[in-house]
């Protein structure tokens, strides 16, 4: 994650740190070293008034000053899985969505109080689904993302109230990676699917699908002019 000039990264294992480095020389600017690191990237929200740096460790949910580094709030997200925290957390009006294994979905909003203190309020919690490995993406007024439940299932969420607006069809894998394209809803499942599809609210809405390995697809596919690049355990590929 690029910032104001730092370079933020989830660096480690068990002894991992969040580091924010001078992205001209790489000079270490601060580190947070308040618990183990996980999958989950760093992402930048503002609230009341200042910047800080959200994300996911092997435990918990944080939220950290991007200027010094000097933990705001936390919260507990443990899973059966030491360091399996892999979704990067959503910023949305205000509020954190994030997600762990069979944890469901929720949404939270960070708070100052007249003291200075921080803390982390719930504003809604779906526990229909859960976002596991895959990170879901975020339109004005939607999230799209895949749970694992019934075998892998693309669904979407009201980011403001946290309702499940539609569930697609079941089986679709054990991940996929999301992006939005300008009108369109870009979706590759771990079983080598590329899933063209509408980002609606109304209903699922498959436009395309195609088969484009043949091996697993574990790796974001990268859209460029030319096409989408996609890699599989043999090979890279692009897809026009």
């Amino acid at each position: 994650l690029l910032e104001g000039g730092l370079l933020i990264v989830q660096a480690g294992g068990a002894k991992g740190a969040l580091l924010a480095l001078d992205a001209a020389s790489g000079k270490e600017n601060w580190r947070w070293k308040g618990d183990s690191s996980a999958y989950s990237s760093p992402v930048i929200g503002t609230f009341g008034g200042t910047k800080q740096v959200v994300f996911l460790t092997a435990d918990q949910v944080v939220g950290v000053d991007l200027s010094n580094g000097t933990l705001a709030w936390k919260t507990p997200l443990r899973t059966s899985m030491m360091q399996s925290n892999m979704m990067t957390p959503v910023i949305a009006d205000g509020t954190v969505i994030y997600s762990g294994e069979n944890k469901g979905v929720t949404a939270a909003r960070p708070k100052r109080d007249q003291n200075g203190a921080w803390s982390l309020e719930q504003v809604w919690l779906n526990a229909e689904v859960s976002f596991t490995m895959s990170s879901p993406v975020r339109t004005d007024r939607l999230l799209f993302g895949m749970t694992p439940r019934n075998k892998g299932q693309l669904v979407c969420l009201d980011p403001t109230s946290g309702k499940t607006l539609w569930k697609g069809p079941p089986r679709q894998g054990e991940n996929a990676a999301l992006l939005l394209l300008d009108t369109f809803l870009l979706t590759l499942t771990n079983e080598g699917q590329l899933i063209l599809m509408k980002p609606s609210g109304d209903s699922y809405q498959e436009v395309r699908r195609h088969q484009v390995a043949n091996t697993e697809t574990w790796a974001h596919p990268i859209p460029t002019a030319q096409g989408v690049i996609v890699k599989d355990l043999d090979s890279v590929a692009l897809w026009q």
